[in-house]
């Protein structure tokens, strides 16, 4: 498998669990969020706010598959997860005490994606055929 062709399956399978992640948010986001932001995630705001996240990863996700999926530029999707995952990850580092019990692992997940997000960026190039 030549390195290109490497790059795309990270990218497919990046944007796939980003989708998947957001469905589960979407679908049960008390459930799915408690773990990660506690208690709060019962309130109102806090209610909104995981589905906001939820839609925000949705539509990277889902903008993501599609251009990998047609001759779209792939490489601006990946730039736009990093930017927001960075953002999220300095809102934990602020918060993170005041989170819930699995916070460590919600921010693991979240700086493996900005990091795989990036190499990504990096790595690929939009000229290739649609895979």
């Amino acid at each position: 498998m030549n390195f290109q062709k490497a790059v795309r399956m990270l990218a497919w399978n990046h944007a796939i669990t980003r989708t998947a992640l957001a469905a589960g948010l979407l679908a049960a986001p008390s459930t799915v969020g408690r773990s990660w932001l506690g208690d709060g995630i019962d309130t109102g705001g806090g209610d909104v706010a995981l589905r906001a996240l939820a839609v925000r990863d949705l539509v990277l996700g889902v903008g993501t598959l599609s251009a990998l999926g047609s001759k779209a530029p792939v490489r601006r999707w990946f730039q736009l997860g990093v930017a927001v995952e960075i953002v999220e990850l300095a809102a934990i580092k602020r918060r993170k005490r005041e989170l819930g019990p699995a916070v460590g692992a919600w921010t693991a997940v979240t700086a493996m994606g900005a990091v795989g997000g990036a190499m990504v960026a990096l790595a690929i190039t939009d000229d290739q055929e649609p895979t």
